[in-house]
């Protein structure tokens, strides 16, 4: 959310489904609740989904409940909800040589939760809708807004898409306390009917983020010298341990800013 074994969802990783191989299958159960006493009562919709994901013996698990939720306030106005629990379990690699005196696995156990809220209004041809979402877990605090709007025209057989996303998230770094990290994205789609059996579409996101960009529970082993430039006409060497001969370090820091598209 999303990046689990310590490396964490992005937004659109927040309440989109994770993107991972070998999972069970994902079930949501839809169903109808009426509002009592009421001739014309406005429409819900709530889904319950579950998810199972294993990387097999000794390491990643992952069980993740989902309850998804609309409520209808008026011909123009609705109201969406998304609650997400996912539980984490197991070993993921470290980063370090095997033999190591760093283990090559970290044992790991967290839970996760999340929580978004979406209001959306019917301007006319436009559907302008506000979403905030908050995520949370032991060492990892994402908060989001996001503003969208879409434009149907050409008697509804074109549809344009715009919209812009703000993340504030929050990291806890091991001996450097929390640190921020803060992304930006902006995207725009169209669609367009051709007939009655066929739809074309096409989206461009741009993006970018900046602040702490690392994983603090990743390192990286080195058996040879290394010669990295220092930005001033030097050079840093990084060498091995004279003791083991092994030299790890910790990818602690990265780039400041860097620019996404798709």
């Amino acid at each position: 959310m999303e990046r689990w074994a310590r490396c964490h969802y992005r937004r659109s990783d927040y309440f989109d489904l994770p993107l991972m191989t070998s999972r069970r299958p994902l079930v949501f159960v839809p169903f109808l609740v009426p509002a009592p006493g009421h001739a014309d009562p406005r429409p819900q919709q709530y889904d319950y989904g579950y998810q199972y994901y294993d990387e097999g013996p000794e390491r990643i698990r992952i069980e993740s409940h989902y309850i998804r939720g609309r409520i209808d306030l008026d011909d123009e106005t609705y109201f969406r909800f998304q609650y997400l629990n996912d539980a984490i379990s197991g070993a993921s690699p470290t980063g370090a040589l095997p033999g190591s005196a760093q283990p090559f696995l970290a044992e790991l156990k967290d839970v996760r939760w999340g929580l978004l809220g979406a209001v959306g209004r019917k301007f006319g041809d436009h559907l302008v809708e506000l979403e905030i979402s908050r995520s949370s877990e032991e060492d990892y605090l994402s908060r989001g807004i996001a503003l969208k709007d879409v434009w149907e025209i050409n008697q509804k057989n074109t549809t344009l898409t715009f919209g812009l996303n703000y993340l504030d998230d929050l990291v806890a770094v091991p001996a450097r306390g929390d640190l921020g990290k803060h992304s930006y994205d902006l995207f725009a789609g169209v669609s367009q009917i051709l007939d009655k059996n066929t739809l074309v579409s096409a989206s461009l996101t741009l993006g970018t983020n900046e602040g702490y960009l690392s994983d603090p529970y990743k390192g990286v082993s080195y058996t040879s010298i290394i010669q990295i430039p220092d930005g001033e006409g030097g050079v840093i060497e990084i060498g091995p341990a004279p003791s083991r001969g092994v030299w790890t370090r910790r990818l602690g820091r990265a780039p400041k800013k860097t620019p996404r598209g798709v």
